[in-house]
């Protein structure tokens, strides 16, 4: 398998926030993610989901979908970063279109059971996806850890630096 390796991330890079789990419990941690990136120097899109709710999801799956394809196929998008984890992820693995992700890789992150997204990504298409911190519990908080900030930033902008064979 030939593996696809994103395009590092940059000041002025925007980061969509995207929800495709777990519905958001707390909006407030959203915006304090945005604001988080946005006073780091990124641009900040938030999927029209984000604060949808279907009984504990993020909307429906269909909305899910359509939001990840939609963010892929953006080219203004640089990084895909996902809300949350919780259950809801693995529900879409059947209703992804991974030809639209191959053909617009870029970075990809979260955790919990977005590992279920990430996993069949690298599965389908050879695009390297990241099990990293989550806007809203890893960055949404009222003070965001160095570790934190280093595990995601640190491989995040030198992807360059990555090796991959």
């Amino acid at each position: 398998m030939n593996l696809i390796k994103p395009k590092k991330l940059n000041i002025g890079d925007t980061i969509g926030i995207l929800a495709i789990s777990g519905a958001v419990e707390n909006k407030e941690n959203i915006d304090r993610a945005k604001k988080y990136f946005e006073n780091k120097g990124y641009k900040v899109v938030l999927s029209e989901n984000i604060f949808d709710k279907n009984r504990y999801l993020a909307g429906t799956d269909e909305k899910k979908v359509e939001e990840l394809h939609k963010f892929f196929e953006n080219p203004e998008l640089n990084m895909i970063l996902c809300s949350r984890g919780g259950y809801g992820a693995i529900r879409l693995l059947d209703k992804i279109d991974f030809e639209i992700i191959k053909n617009n890789p870029k970075i990809f992150a979260g955790y919990s059971d977005v590992s279920a997204i990430e996993s069949m990504i690298l599965t389908k298409t050879g695009l390297i996806t990241f099990y990293a911190p989550i806007a809203s519990g890893d960055f949404g908080v009222e003070e965001v850890s160095e570790f934190t900030e280093k595990s995601f930033f640190d491989p995040l902008t030198n992807l360059d630096s990555l090796e991959i064979s």
